[in-house]
């Protein structure tokens, strides 16, 4: 076998051996994720203050700016099973303030943002901010919608929302159940609450059949099998009563809403029949 001959082979095993090493360290990066895994119409996405050019199954990271134009849209999603997803709306504008899956943190400028969270670890947190205010859940589905005032949509399970006063802190901290909508208005708490209209459900329906998953029935359903729904219900309740002996303080209820929601249960253990 001539010299060359075996400088050629080692060239192609040195290949290999670093496309595996690098393999397997991908294979064990658990770092902070976000995709794009769907989008239509007309999107930008600017990464410190360059334009990106827009695919489908590109990755993002923290800091990304978003924009959606009349009659478009965008997904992304914060980990690799897709479980966590937001969709942001036409006409809307997001940054990615934080990806990291132990607290994603979204800030909605304009426009709205749809979310649809189903995996969390027990101390992470999934939230949507706007200038006006902050929401955010465990294992649940909800919109939010910016303007002159915010709309909160919960379309499952129950999610949290409390307005920001002027320095940004969380007040009026609510618990919104699945098939209500409540307002919020600057510098002031949650008020208004509201039944979903049928244009509302359909349109959240709509979303979650793009994403492989059935819509509900209208009242509330989230589309679990029974196991899920078992699973999430007894993570609820052992995270509710443990944020029953250590809740204290309007700010210190919202930084626990944030790592999951609680409510007093009825004498049955069952969670009670106040939309909020």
């Amino acid at each position: 076998m001539t010299t060359r001959l075996l400088g050629f082979i080692s060239v192609i095993l040195i290949s290999l051996i670093a496309a595996v090493c690098v393999s397997v360290s991908w294979a064990g990066n658990e770092g902070p994720f976000a995709r794009l895994i769907s989008f239509g119409g007309i999107v930008s996405i600017e990464r410190e203050a360059a334009s990106l050019p827009v695919e489908k199954g590109m990755n993002l990271q923290k800091g990304d700016k978003i924009r959606t134009d009349a009659a478009s849209f965008a997904d992304v999603a914060f980990e690799k099973d897709k479980k966590n997803v937001i969709r942001i709306d036409q006409d809307s504008e997001v940054v990615l303030k934080n990806i990291d899956p132990n607290a994603t943190e979204i800030d909605l400028f304009g426009g709205k943002v749809l979310s649809r969270v189903k995996k969390l670890n027990k101390k992470s947190t999934f939230t949507v901010k706007t200038p006006i205010s902050v929401t955010g859940a465990r294992g649940s589905g909800w919109a939010v919608s910016t303007g002159t005032n915010d709309a909160v949509e919960s379309h499952e399970d129950k999610i949290f929302v409390a307005g920001l006063d002027a320095n940004g802190n969380p007040i009026g901290e609510t618990d919104v159940y699945a098939g209500w909508k409540i307002f919020v208005n600057q510098f002031e708490g949650p008020a208004g609450l509201t039944e979903l209209s049928e244009s509302e459900r359909e349109k959240w329906n709509s979303w979650k059949e793009s994403l492989g998953e059935s819509g509900d029935t209208g009242s509330g359903d989230t589309g679990n099998t029974d196991i899920e729904k078992a699973a999430d219900k007894i993570e609820q309740g052992l995270t509710e009563k443990k944020e029953d002996l250590f809740e204290s303080g309007d700010t210190d209820r919202v930084d626990k809403r944030i790592e999951g929601g609680s409510e007093q249960d009825d004498d049955n253990g069952h969670p009670g029949t106040t939309p909020f």
